[in-house]
């Protein structure tokens, strides 16, 4: 007697593949928040830094560009230093943007938001790299979906976590 065995796209296969789809998910989760964190409060650090209309509009096009311009720049530094290495820097290019960024002043936020679009930009292209790595081929684009969802996810979650935060006090209005 033969015992049926499950399709191997249904299997999982170890728990190691479910900490690793965990840690894309907790990774991407952090590749938007600090993007869209800004435009809801643009006009609050244009009003505290004296920014001019050009230097504000900087400020939510630098990332995108950094995608266009830095994805070579995040290619060379995966295949130099791995995948592994390549997820390290750019998480904690996300934390040092985050801290240039906050520093205060015109040049740290503009220095801050290119290191933290730079950064986002290794992570935006090496995530699918170890993806296609250390998933099956059947399992990949599943994965990718997931990852996918944690990017918005992480937008979502951002947005709507400033959005409470600038709500005045109970009983107290906007004037």
């Amino acid at each position: 007697m033969t015992t049926r065995r499950p399709a191997a796209s249904t299997v999982v296969r170890s728990p190691v593949a479910w900490l690793l789809t965990l840690a894309i998910v907790l990774i991407a989760l952090n590749l938007r928040g600090p993007i869209v964190a800004t435009a809801p409060v643009l006009d609050e650090i244009k009003g505290d830094l004296a920014l001019g209309a050009f230097v504000a509009g900087l400020l939510t096009s630098i990332p995108v560009l950094c995608f266009a311009l830095a994805s070579p720049l995040a290619s060379g530094i995966i295949g130099r230093l791995g995948p592994e290495r390549a997820v390290t820097i750019s998480l904690l290019g996300v934390v040092a943007g985050t801290l240039v960024r906050s520093a205060g002043g015109q040049a740290w936020l503009i220095a801050g938001t290119i290191l933290l679009g730079v950064s986002i930009t290794v992570g935006n292209v090496v995530l699918p790299v170890v993806i296609r790595r250390d998933f099956s081929p059947e399992r990949a684009g599943f994965i990718t979906g997931i990852y996918t969802s944690a990017l918005n996810v992480g937008s979502m979650i951002t947005s709507s976590a400033r959005r409470r935060s600038r709500r005045p006090p109970a009983g107290r209005s906007r004037s």
